[in-house]
């Protein structure tokens, strides 16, 4: 220890120094994932003294310099980071309002895009704007439309009341299903509005719907549907309706009929519907009937043997108005039990007179009177 001086040991230490810097020189340059420790041996104790940590680094400064001006891509130079990207997703309806919030996809440039596609109820997807499985941009957007199922339509009927016939084409009102609808009741000319059957109001449904509208003329001032007689005491025109056009029709003198309906128009006149279009106007040769008397009677001539009923076996046509349907009766004058088309051919079992009213059984079917049938 006697021979130990300081500034003997620094002043070694840095010719060791610039021996080593220049044998760098002509060496090849050092991988900069090596990294060269230099350790300075005291001669006079052996003990292992590093170096200085400006010296370190000043090393190090050196040796990247070094790897950068020879174009050498060292590992100290920090890795390519991956770039963000975000994905705007809307959901719209044909109208372009939101069905649902829009959804916000976070992720990184090439990297696969997990989309799960909302579902709504009543809707289907009719197109998809600017789809991408794959982040390509740093913001993008996907726009996915939706179309509303189509519903059942609602049917919209305009009818006559006391005719039962239609005042026009049936409407067909459309929309989407479930979107809610309000129907407007048609107007006609010489016609009333009296009643609305059906949902006027509501949603349309998977199922079809109806809305019948039920009007009046509006010269019918009351209407009656009970069943009356009548007894003509002349020849009488038959009309098409209460002031309608004349029929090729004429009731005979001193027969019976069986009124179904009867109108007081405006102008306080009187008309009796006998069926169908068949109508009569009240006047001087138009009588009514006792009901109840008059069935007294059919009753009675019923309980008549069969000796005094004609049996027949003949053939006929029906004679009514072109396109309608004739009445039958249980009984003469009885209760409505079938119907027969104009023109049809029938055959006859039997015939009655009561009261001076021809009545004919159609085999199996009903009674007839004899105004409605042509031999």
């Amino acid at each position: 220890m006697s021979g130990f001086e300081p500034f003997n040991v620094i002043k070694r230490g840095l010719k060791v120094l610039r021996k080593e810097f220049s044998a760098e020189k002509n060496e090849k340059t050092p991988s900069t994932t090596e990294y060269t420790q230099t350790r300075i041996y005291h001669e006079n104790n052996d003990s292992k003294v590093t170096t200085r940590p400006e010296v370190h680094s000043e090393i190090m400064s050196v040796s990247k310099k070094q790897s950068f001006n020879q174009g050498v891509l060292t590992s100290t130079s920090a890795s390519a980071r991956p770039i963000p990207a975000a994905l705007l997703v809307l959901y719209l309806d044909e109208k372009q309002n939101y069905l649902a919030a829009a959804q916000v996809l976070h992720g990184y440039r090439g990297q696969e895009i997990d989309l799960k596609l909302k579902r709504f109820s009543d809707y289907y997807i009719s197109q998809i704007e600017g789809y991408t499985s794959t982040f390509i941009h740093k913001y993008g957007v996907i726009k996915i439309h939706y179309h509303r199922h189509q519903a059942a339509v609602v049917w919209l009927l305009a009818k006559d009341i006391d005719q039962q016939t239609m005042l026009a084409k049936p409407e067909f009102v459309r929309g989407k299903l479930h979107a809610p609808y309000s129907l407007v009741a048609p107007s006609f000319a010489n016609y009333r509005l009296l009643q609305a059957r059906g949902p006027v109001t509501g949603h349309f449904l998977e199922r079809q719907q109806f809305v019948t509208y039920l009007y009046r003329q509006k010269l019918w001032e009351k209407f009656d549907e009970e069943l009356r007689l009548l007894k003509t005491t002349d020849f009488i025109k038959c009309v098409s309706e209460p002031h309608g056009r004349t029929l090729k029709m004429t009731l005979a003198k001193n027969t019976f009929w069986q009124i179904f309906k009867t109108v007081t128009t405006t102008d306080n006149q009187i008309w009796y519907c006998l069926g169908g279009n068949t109508w009569v106007k009240a006047d001087e040769n138009i009588k009514l009937v006792d009901k109840n008397k008059y069935l007294t009677q059919m009753a009675q001539t019923n309980n008549v043997p069969e000796s005094y009923a004609v049996s027949l076996k003949a053939s006929a046509r029906i004679d009514f108005i072109p396109g309608k349907k004739v009445n039958l009766y249980d009984l003469p004058c009885g209760k409505k039990t079938a119907q027969l088309m104009d023109g049809q051919t029938v055959k006859l079992s039997a015939q009655k007179n009561i009261n001076g009213m021809q009545w004919y059984q159609v085999a199996n079917v009903g009674w007839l009177l004899a105004e409605y049938l042509k031999f």
